[in-house]
This record gives C-alpha cells, structure tokens and sequence, in this order.
C-alpha cells in the first residue's frame, strides 16, 4: 500500500496482477471511498474520480442510498468519457464482507460511470442487478443504458 500522488488522505494497492485499488476518507474521516480498475487502472481517472466523490458524496447518495449517481462530472482529457459518479452502498457491493467483515459497512465505492445507466429510483435488489450487471471497474467499457419500465395491464 502506498499513497497516491495529488490526494490527501488516500492510498494505492494491488492485491493481485491487474486488480488495483485507490481508496480516499470521506470529507468527515469516517468512510473510505474506493474506487478499482480491472486490468483498466488509471491514476488520474481515480484521482478525479475520489475527490469528486469526497466533495460531493452527500449529494451522489441524495436519490438513492444504495446506487446512487451524480452527474457533473469531468474525466482527465483524454479516452474517458465518463460524466457521473457512482456511489455503491454496502448493502450492495459487501465487499469484504469474507477477510473483513467488520469493514464492509465504512466502505462505499465509487466509479465514474454515465447518466443513461441510472434511474435514480433503483430498489435494493435492482441496485444489486445493475451492480454486476455494469462492471463498473472495467473502466474502458462502454455505457450501457438503463430503462425502468412498468407495465399495467388494463384489460384483466
């Protein structure tokens, strides 16, 4: 583990070839926000991305507290084009949940991602669904939209 370059308060580390990590404390020192790129890290892209996520990080769990989203956001000039930040909650990702239970709960990640993938208004398991569905640490992927539809049948 090492201190990454340009943030305060926040670390690196790899726990195997290509699985990396950043993680930042939130503004009040009781979270760690964490960010992860699988075999796509970026140092800027993460840099950006935790202190985007340190300053705003009521606001991204304003509309919902599992998968919350913010848009607003500006990636490093560059190949991203990402233009929101993900929060997942812990009841969501449990990482840690294994080698360090007790950790899980102060631990909330984050990702830039794009607006088109949340609705806002996800429950606790459609938050769970779109979480594995986006892979969101594979960071040179493309956006994959999200429709929430409902359907009432009128006739029956």
């Amino acid at each position: 583990m090492r201190e990454v370059p340009g943030l305060a308060d926040a670390w690196y580390w790899s726990p195997v070839r290509g699985i990396e990590f950043a993680g930042a404390l939130s503004a009040d020192g009781r979270r760690l926000l964490q960010f992860g790129g699988r075999d796509s890290y970026d140092h800027e892209l993460a840099v950006a991305t935790l202190a985007f996520a340190r300053e705003r990080e009521k606001e991204v769990f304003d509309r919902n507290p599992f998968l919350g989203a913010l848009e607003g956001f500006r990636a490093p000039a560059g190949r991203w084009r990402f233009d929101t930040v993900v929060g997942v909650a812990p009841e969501v990702h449990r990482f840690y949940r294994v080698e360090l239970p007790g950790l899980t709960p102060f631990v909330r990640l984050m990702f830039p991602a794009y607006a088109c993938e949340f609705s806002g208004g996800e429950s606790l398991g459609e938050a769970e669904t779109r979480y594995r569905m986006l892979h969101l640490n594979h960071l040179g992927r493309e956006p994959l939209p999200f429709l929430k539809m409902r359907f009432a049948n009128t006739r029956t």
